[in-house]
């Protein structure tokens, strides 16, 4: 579902945007959270406590306390870690805006927030060159039967 109502549209938008011609078009910065701790939205669309991996919104859990929904993290978890570095970024971005700029001329640099398998390291940050061409390939072909 996320695939086709977010990941594809965010993709169409990214490349419609390259493709303009318009020399002081603006910069795009493209962000894939992709770090699973140990709360989730999912419970709530799901109606269940299963493992059904990071979903939509999650990465709200990181930048905003929600108390209502999830208990403050520890202190020292991988999830505080991971919130620390997320506001730390999207405050960088309200100050300083975009520095570079990651999607152009075809290509799109995308930032990836994912957990680690260090030990020492409670997430790490990857870089995905490009959207993946047989999904934006798949969903184009079906949106235009």
């Amino acid at each position: 579902m996320s695939e086709a109502f977010i990941t594809f549209p965010i993709a169409q938008g990214v490349q419609q945007h390259i493709a303009l011609e318009n020399p002081s078009k603006a910069r795009i910065d493209v962000r894939y959270f992709n770090f699973a701790g140990r709360y989730s939205h999912s419970k709530y669309f799901a109606k269940d406590d299963g493992n059904f991996g990071v979903c939509h919104s999650d990465d709200l859990i990181y930048l905003f306390r929600a108390a209502g929904l999830f208990p403050d993290f520890e202190l020292d978890s991988a999830e505080y870690a991971m919130a620390e570095k997320l506001v730390e970024d999207y405050v960088r971005f309200a100050y300083d805006g975009l520095k570079t700029n990651n999607c152009q001329d075809s290509s799109c640099s995308i930032l990836e927030y994912s957990n680690s398998k260090d030990s020492d390291k409670s997430y790490k940050l990857n870089s995905i060159e490009g959207f993946d061409e047989a999904m934006v390939k798949f969903w184009t072909e079906f949106y235009t039967c």
